[in-house]
């Protein structure tokens, strides 16, 4: 005899069937985005400054030695033993000048001036900022000699001309007038050169020397004013 199954349990076992046989529902929990990453830009770079070298020691030395001057310049008051020049006041200026004395000695050949006695020799002495007479120097090669030229000098001053003061004014002054310079020999002597003479043609005056072979420059020094006279020296290398 079949048994007769409530339907309350019918039902019971088919739920509990449905449940074991098959595959429950899959649960899709929402899926969060991952968070954004903030990229952030790499720093620039700061210009790193270029290197400046250090100069090796060969360098610097070699630096420091241009700049040196190549060599010490020479004496600008030398020249050339062929090479002429010329010294002085402009050519035609100053009052007439006469031969005080001249001399050769071991640093060469000394020459003192003084004004003619008249008042507008001695003015213009007083006045001119150059003392010296207008001169030249030349080297005549075919003679071997060095000949100065001193214009408006004379060997011989004559008589004092004027007013008894311009007497009185010049031998306060030192000096005796009438004065004069012989033509001929030079007196003394250097080891520069061989011999010297003075010549005059009455309005200029000419004085020679032959240097020794080996002098192969020459100077004209200024020596400066003294009173009524003035001097150069010319010397030899």
């Amino acid at each position: 005899m079949t048994e007769r199954v409530s339907l309350p349990l019918l039902c019971a076992g088919l739920l509990l069937l449905a449940g074991c046989g098959g595959s429950p529902a899959a649960t899709t929990a929402p899926v969060s985005s991952p968070p954004a990453e903030t990229v952030q830009a790499a720093p620039s770079p700061s210009p790193t400054p270029a290197a400046t070298p250090t100069p090796t020691p060969t360098e610097t030395a070699a630096a420091a030695e241009t700049e040196l001057p190549a060599e010490t310049p020479a004496d600008p008051g030398w020249t050339a033993l062929d090479t002429g020049s010329s010294f002085g006041r402009a050519s035609g200026t100053g009052g007439a000048l006469v031969v005080y004395a001249v001399q050769a000695d071991e640093d060469g050949l000394t020459v003192t001036l003084a004004p003619l006695p008249n008042e507008a020799d001695v003015t213009a002495f007083q006045e001119t900022e150059e003392a010296l007479p207008a001169g030249t120097v030349d080297y005549w090669s075919d003679a071997g000699a060095l000949v100065l030229k001193l214009e408006n000098t004379v060997l011989s001053s004559g008589e004092i001309g004027g007013d008894d003061w311009l007497h009185d004014f010049l031998r306060e002054g030192g000096l005796e007038y009438p004065m004069s310079t012989p033509m001929g020999a030079v007196p003394g002597s250097c080891p520069d050169f061989e011999k010297a003479a003075i010549s005059s043609d009455g309005a200029n005056t000419t004085i020679s020397l032959i240097p020794l072979g080996s002098m192969t420059e020459y100077q004209v020094t200024p020596l400066g004013v003294d009173g009524l006279t003035v001097s150069f020296r010319l010397a030899l290398q």
